[in-house]
């Protein structure tokens, strides 16, 4: 992995938090992820250059789209890019490199499904842990990844370089492990049955996070 552009795999602030402030959540059905190509860079920029006080370069994301490591996606939302995710694939690792949303659709669970897909493309991978960092102070970001099981190992001091945050960095379960794919799996299908959704399955306990009262 190029470690200058290992960089906080989240969206800003609060927009990774479960639906906020009376936005309702999309259904999933409304939301189409696709590979990222470059005919969506110049959106994807546009969303990087509003989200991130440091962006990326176009250039920087063609490098990217074209390694054999990167992953990247991004969702649609009635044509128009929404949001993206970029994993990068070593070996039995994988690292969130980047996750990032709109301004305007954050907050209706586009960053959750992100995230799903991103797990879900680690699997088929046979990757067996996925690594990221995220701000120290993004308590939104950090109980999203919580509630998927991912876990606080190690600090990197001064990490970000725009304000000089640490970083925390986090590590998922194992992603071959029966009590993990079990979770992911009910997850998913709790966010997919939307139109009939299954209360007991919905709130059938996380092994991984408990919700702060």
């Amino acid at each position: 992995m190029r470690s200058s552009l290992r960089r906080e795999g989240r969206e800003p602030d609060d927009s990774l938090d479960p639906v906020h402030d009376g936005r309702a959540e999309l259904p999933v059905t409304a939301l189409i992820v696709e590979v990222m190509t470059e005919k969506d860079l110049p959106e994807v920029h546009e969303i990087e250059s509003l989200v991130f006080p440091q962006p990326w370069s176009m250039d920087a994301f063609r490098q990217e789209i074209r390694s054999v490591l990167g992953r990247y996606l991004v969702v649609r939302l009635d044509e128009r890019v929404v949001g993206y995710v970029g994993i990068m694939l070593v070996e039995d690792e994988g690292h969130i490199t980047t996750l990032a949303v709109h301004p305007d659709y954050q907050r209706q669970g586009i960053g959750t499904r992100m995230l799903e897909e991103v797990i879900n493309m680690a699997l088929r991978a046979s990757v067996t842990y996925i690594t990221l960092e995220v701000r120290v102070s993004n308590n939104a970001a950090r109980r999203l990844y919580q509630r998927y099981g991912f876990r606080d190992v190690g600090v990197r001091k001064g990490y970000y370089t725009d304000t000089g945050e640490d970083a925390l960095v986090m590590v998922s379960p194992d992603l071959d492990g029966p009590e993990f794919r079990r979770h992911f799996a009910r997850k998913r299908l709790a966010r997919r049955d939307e139109d009939d959704p299954d209360e007991s399955e919905a709130r059938l306990p996380n092994p991984y996070y408990k919700e702060e009262t």
